[in-house]
């Protein structure tokens, strides 16, 4: 089982840029072509949030243009530059979390993996957070299949990665999370977007991981009081494959 996690497409307007001078909707274009021309090809794309750079339905539509040539499913998330109402206004199939209205929260399930894809967006601001009810989702859902190999996605990473500023910016309330996915053993991997850049680490009884944009990275800056500093370094994916005992995940360049 192939799963591609393309994350912070940041997809603008024509001839506009989400920063570094990048087209993050040609690099997006490119990522597609070369997810298309995978042997073998994967089985579904996560779309890891920010989707777009403003959440404008008029952006949300341009995605939807890009995706178009890709022959294998795909599942949108949000990130803290999307609008839920406008990405429902686009892609009206998006399903919504059971008895809790607006949230674009649900599972995947495939032939020997269970994905898990939260909403982890508060809107106003560049942090995430995950509420009661979309952990007691969670929760509900890791539990009702103890024994199915499963990969959670969530944007905002539960867990700081060393960048004083980004981590500011993280999940608000990771540490409920740990609580969540400490309890069950079955959870292959976190995998996260957000901070523009590969990490991982042990965390929480497993693996938790950051993906890079198909847009533009940003600077590796460890030291107090560093900005945010998006750079034109190569656009790159994660692919993860789980062959029925292990999963390994791979950082794809994007030709």
């Amino acid at each position: 089982m192939l799963i591609a996690q393309l994350s912070d497409l940041h997809v603008t307007l024509p001839g506009g840029s989400p920063g570094a001078g990048v087209d993050s909707a040609a690099n997006f274009a490119r990522a597609v072509a070369q997810i298309e021309a995978m042997q073998p090809k994967p089985d579904g794309v996560v779309l890891s949030g920010d989707l777009v750079d403003l959440g404008r339905a008029v952006e949300y539509e341009r995605l939807a243009r890009l995706l178009e040539p890709l022959s294998i499913p795909y599942w949108l998330m949000t990130g803290n530059h999307d609008d839920r109402a406008e990405m429902r206004r686009v892609f009206p199939e998006l399903p919504a979390l059971p008895g809790v209205p607006g949230y674009l929260q649900y599972a995947v399930d495939l032939p020997g993996l269970r994905l898990l894809l939260l909403d982890s967006l508060r809107p106003g601001t560049p942090a995430g957070e995950l509420c009661p009810q979309r952990l007691a989702w969670l929760d509900g859902e890791l539990a009702a299949k103890p024994d199915q190999p499963t990969i959670v996605f969530v944007h905002h990473p539960p867990f700081a990665i060393g960048s004083p500023l980004l981590d500011r910016f993280r999940l608000a309330d990771g540490e409920n999370l740990v609580a969540v996915i400490a309890r069950h053993d079955h959870v292959q991997l976190v995998s996260c977007g957000h901070v523009h850049r590969i990490t991982h680490r042990r965390w929480a009884g497993t693996i938790a991981m950051t993906a890079p944009s198909t847009a533009h990275q940003f600077r590796l800056e460890l030291a107090p009081g560093a900005s945010i500093t998006p750079v034109a370094e190569p656009p790159a994916f994660l692919l993860h494959r789980f062959d029925g005992e292990a999963l390994t995940s791979y950082a794809v360049l994007v030709d």
